[in-house]
């Protein structure tokens, strides 16, 4: 699915991971999104050692993957590939889940967000041709990284037109 240049651009970029990081996938019925999802996964965990891909039982709405680090759940959640402009939150979030990413919260902003009240599920809907949609998913996946409380899922709208039509959804980013 990723062209051979995006493949070597991963190994460089994830070169250094320290943590062990898996996309936790889970499916749906429709399994050609199913398959596309985990071949774009593969893909992405192809470029590191301590990268993997697992599938779980689950299946929902639409394909989803979560970050797991070293064995725990991070929080982070993207649902639809996350290709487009979301292409890059999805490396930042793997980046920012080893702790070594950028857009981390100096001390004081970490202890605020470890100090909220979980448990909170945000969803963002997005569309993986908008400019401001990575902003807004990154900022709220660092929370739902610093803290074990708080759920942050990704969501590409184009995925789930009927929970877009749904909840009147005509702009995004939407949370």
């Amino acid at each position: 699915m990723l062209d051979n240049n995006i493949k070597d651009q991963l190994k460089s970029i994830f070169a250094n991971l320290h943590s062990s990081l898996c996309f936790r996938m889970t499916g749906t019925r429709d399994e050609s999104a199913v398959a596309q999802m985990r071949e774009f996964l593969e893909d992405v965990a192809a470029s590191s050692p301590r990268l993997s891909v697992e599938t779980a039982h689950e299946t929902g709405d639409a394909p989803e993957f979560e970050i797991i680090r070293d064995h725990t759940p991070t929080g982070v959640k993207f649902c639809g590939i996350p290709n487009g402009h979301e292409f890059t939150t999805l490396l930042l979030a793997v980046l920012n889940a080893d702790g070594q990413g950028k857009n981390l919260p100096d001390p004081a902003l970490a202890s605020r967000i470890k100090a909220l009240r979980g448990p909170v599920r945000l969803r963002t809907f997005v569309s993986l041709s908008c400019t401001n949609c990575p902003d807004v998913a990154q900022a709220l996946n660092v929370i739902a990284l610093f803290n074990p409380g708080i759920e942050h899922v990704v969501t590409d709208g184009a995925v789930v037109p009927e929970t877009v039509k749904e909840l009147g959804i005509q702009s995004v980013p939407t949370v």
